[in-house]
């Protein structure tokens, strides 16, 4: 590098401006271990450097991770960054020095596709792959960051290129390596048996994975304790995708299918009719170029991304621009093909290439002319065929794509050709895979899936389909058929995929008919011999899109979280059934016999409303599939009872209510000029007043809003005055737990105090005036002036440290519908209103009267006193003889546990 004639320091990027708590707790780990030193002043950089030096901008990188946790910041240094005047540190260096040798998920493919059967792997990923190694004295100048240490060569550059080398000498051949995570394999010996059997069947190794990283001990390479594998293993994660080496099949892994269906629907939510900067487009597009290798039809879905980042201005990095509708429509079919668990693709070898005698050429004087063998065609140009973006690079590439189809009409499928063109553009667009946005090249959006230029099929398979039967609910796809995804599998029956490591507890036994998929899809996706033939049947009936049609139709009756808590009990069931090896024709239809010993396998082990919540799941997946259930027999009502009481002993605690003390506090804690702020209020006074339901008035997940299910900014808000001075606001939730899609009104009346929950709404729309209507209705506007829906466990977390700090009790979500129903009947209301306000329409509401001397007392409410008490008593009395209800009410097993009945 030069000698530097003055000091430069470059600004640090605006991401790092926002982020200086994460710098500051970076530096201070640095610091402490040594690695850096300061902080100095302009002048003491200068002297202990002897000279100038050029200051590197710091960058903080947000990355979304699965859903409900935390994003993951990044520190970076940007050595790429120059001026009119001040060259950059990367413009000094020689690129080919420095070689990255980092492996693609094609040779990993490739790897795959050839491995000998008994092929193993194990992956191993470096902790701090970005730490830098030490530099030369005379570049320490070039290498000051504002706060950070110095970057020269990482971990992952030639210390990571050292390893592979050296484990290559050592006989450690097959290693694939990108960044930070490297890929180990082994292959069964076959003369001389290794030293290292496998448990599971008689192949034998030459090394394990002890054995493998003490021949490079000597580098002293940091291995991250929690990433990667500890044993070589049939199926890897490796560069962000999940191996399947036995089956030569490859696929997200669920977390990531997870992350990035949450990284594209925030952006749909955040930028549809807004604008975008540079880096958010970057970051989804590169996202998306990814998943393409699992979803090679997303190839067409990508163009409108390039297309969109190329047209910001490149001297302007904080512009905005707003996206396309045509964009917006292709995130909508990547966000429904990352919406579908389970799917893979198939690995196949390449196989020799094929000389047919295939041309291609084209002029932008006449047209397109393409030669096979001894035959021939031409396609002639129109007149005005020239337009913006067509130039010679498009006509050959055209010329390539019409060869596609004629190769396909001619019946070839999964074969290596090999095709003549002169243009280089072409070519090297076809090797990638993808060509630059812009007018020249422009690739033809349809003619790469068509291609046969990857060992990879070019078809994603859903999980454990046949081409016999309608493919299973969990992978049919919503939306017309032109941009369904993924499409049925024409050859393979079965796909074996997972979709994360499962829970300590919740493992089951390998099974085709049983993929790994999130508890949600358990009642859809987990299959039976029974289901088997049941679509069978009904494939012998109907056309296969009506069948399909059929299921899907089926698929939207559950909530989300009723799915998750069926998931659970099919999951036990399956694991009971596993272990006492019950045969897979038995597990659907179960006999009341079966589900009696299932019960009583746990029975006292639980609560019997953990076993009630088992069998409805259960119920539900034999309903999904037609099956009889049993679960009604006497027998099985037996059982139940049994359970209800041997699970006495871990009944839980009674929930405890929100109290009026813990609003007093909340609202003393908050500055209702904030957006934020104003939305807590309004959602806690709503739950509260309005006896709901926290899920009611809350979103699940960024993911999860969904207008049908959650009310949204749109809707109609009515506020209403009586001739006796009351007021009132009403506004419409789309659906409840109880009454499901009819919905439910919500009345919120006017109270004379600072908790007046009109008043909170009221503020709320107004300080959150500028939110669209498409958004939920407690949506809020961000720091940063984007909006954001109110996610219940953001709310619960927000809300809980402000009670904790004033030592108020604890309580859960579902403590504002009870505290809310306990204060108005505390306060006058009589039982008729608070049962309507809540929506109950059961004897359930009741409940809260029958425990009402056992919930006080968790209450901090010194109101509620003896006198109180005794005129409740006659109330409640009163109500119940006019209602004629029993004077014993039944405690359901779904509410915490039984509890001894109160008679008041």
């Amino acid at each position: 590098m030069p000698p530097l004639l003055e000091t430069v320091i470059f600004p640090n990027a605006r991401s790092a401006a926002e982020n200086m708590d994460t710098i500051q707790e970076y530096l201070d780990s640095e610091i402490n271990a040594g690695r850096i030193s300061g902080p100095f002043s302009h002048h003491d950089v200068e002297r202990i450097l002897r000279g100038p030096f050029q200051c590197l901008p710091l960058v903080v990188v947000t990355q979304t991770q699965g859903p409900d946790e935390p994003e993951k910041k990044r520190i970076c240094k940007n050595l790429s960054k120059f001026n009119n005047i001040h060259a950059s540190v990367n413009s000094h260096i020689a690129k080919e020095d420095f070689p990255t040798r980092f492996d693609t998920a094609c040779r990993i493919a490739q790897l795959v596709t050839h491995a000998p059967l008994g092929t193993q792997a194990c992956t191993v990923d470096i902790a701090k792959f970005h730490r830098t190694c030490p530099v030369l004295p005379a570049h320490k100048p070039w290498l000051v960051v504002q706060g950070a240490p110095a970057c020269a060569s990482s971990n992952a550059g030639m210390i990571a290129n050292a390893a592979v080398d050296i484990w290559r000498s050592e006989g450690i051949s097959t290693i694939a390596k990108y960044e930070d995570n490297i890929g180990i394999f082994r292959t069964p010996c076959t003369s001389i048996p290794g030293p290292f059997r496998n448990t599971n069947d008689n192949f034998t190794y030459p090394y394990d994975r002890d054995t493998a990283l003490a021949r490079i001990k000597p580098l002293h390479i940091p291995w991250h304790p929690e990433k990667g594998e500890l044993v070589f293993k049939y199926e890897i994660v490796l560069i962000g995708f999940l191996w399947d080496l036995p089956n030569r099949k490859v696929s997200l892994p669920e977390a990531k299918r997870l992350k990035y269906h949450i990284r594209v629907r925030q952006f749909i939510d955040c930028f549809q009719g807004h604008p975008c900067p540079l880096t958010d487009v970057e970051r989804i597009h590169g996202t998306l170029c990814h998943c393409a290798f699992i979803y090679p039809a997303g190839c067409s879905f990508l163009a409108s991304l390039s297309n969109f980042a190329s047209s910001f201005p490149k001297d302007k990095p904080y512009a905005t621009r707003y996206p396309p509708p045509s964009m917006i429509t292709d995130l909508r079919w990547w966000l429904q093909a990352l919406s579908v668990p389970g799917v893979s693709r198939s690995l196949r070898p390449l196989g020799p290439p094929r000389d047919l005698g295939i041309f291609v050429d084209a002029s932008t004087s006449w047209g397109i002319g393409i030669v096979i063998g001894n035959e021939w065609t031409r396609f002639r140009l129109l007149p005005d065929w020239k337009k913006p973006g067509r130039d010679i690079c498009w006509l050959e590439t055209l010329a390539v794509e019409l060869l596609v189809y004629i190769l396909e009409e001619r019946g070839f499928q999964n074969a290596r050709i090999r095709i003549h063109s002169d243009n280089q553009g072409t070519i090297g667009a076809m090797d990638k895979g993808r060509s630059d946005p812009g007018p020249s090249p422009s690739l033809c959006p349809s003619s790469k899936p068509g291609l046969p230029a990857s060992p990879v099929s070019q078809d994603p398979l859903p999980p454990h389909t046949s081409p016999q039967t309608p493919i299973p609910s969990a992978a049919i796809s919503t939306g017309s058929s032109s941009s369904a995804c993924p499409p049925p599998p024409s050859t393979s029956s079965h796909a074996k995929t997972i979709a994360r490591r499962p829970k300590a507890g919740c493992q089951i036994s390998p099974s085709l008919l049983r993929p790994h998929v999130g508890a949600a899809d358990r009642v859809f996706s987990w299959d039976t011999p029974f289901a088997q033939t049941l679509r069978g049947s009904l494939a012998r009936s109907l056309p296969p899109p009506l069948v399909n049609s059929a299921l899907l139709s089926i698929r939207g009756a559950l909530a989300p979280n009723t799915k998750s808590s069926y998931g659970a009990g099919i999951l036990r069931f399956t694991q009971f059934c596993d272990k006492w090896q019950i045969p897979e024709s038995d597990r659907m239809p179960a006999s009341f016999a079966l589900l009696c010993a299932f019960i009583g396998e746990h029975s006292g082990g639980v609560v019997g409303g953990t076993v009630k919540g088992w069998l409805s799941g259960i119920r539900s997946w034999h309903i999904v599939n037609h099956a009889p259930w049993e679960g009604d027999d006497a027998w099985v009502h037996l059982a139940r009872v049994a359970a209800n009481r041997d699970g006495t002993k871990h009944k839980r605690p009674l929930r405890a209510p929100v109290s009026i003390e813990h609003l007093l506090c909340l609202r003393n804690a908050l500055t209702l000029s904030i957006p934020f702020h104003a939305a807590v209020w309004a959602t806690a006074t709503c739950a509260f007043f309005g006896c709901r339901r926290l899920g009611e008035v809350t979103v699940p997940s960024l993911s999860a809003f969904n207008p049908s299910l959650h009310a949204t900014r749109g809707t109609n808000v009515q506020l209403c005055s009586f001739r006796n001075g009351a007021r009132s606001a009403h506004f419409r939730i789309p659906w409840t737990k109880t009454t499901r899609e009819e919905g439910f009104t919500v009345i919120l009346t006017t109270r004379d105090d600072i908790l007046c929950p009109r008043t909170a709404l009221e503020n709320h729309l107004h300080v959150n005036q500028s939110i669209s209507d498409d958004f939920s209705f407690f949506a809020y506007l961000s720091s940063s002036g984007r909006p954001e829906h109110m996610l219940r466990h953001k709310f619960l977390s927000f809300i809980t440290d402000i009670w904790n700090c004033s030592f108020m009790a604890h309580v859960l979500g579902h403590s504002f519908r009870i505290g809310g129903a306990v204060a108005l009947l505390l306060a006058g209301v009589p039982p008729e209103v608070v049962a309507a306000t809540g929506g109950w329409a059961s004897l359930a509401f009741l409940l809260y009267w029958r425990r009402m001397e056992e919930i006080l007392p968790m209450s901090t409410s010194k109101a509620y006193n003896k006198s109180h008490l005794d005129t409740l008593a006659i109330i409640f009395e009163e109500f119940r003889i006019s209602h004629k209800l029993p004077s014993h009410l039944p405690v359901d097993s779904d509410c915490s546990s039984p509890a001894p009945l109160l008679t008041i």
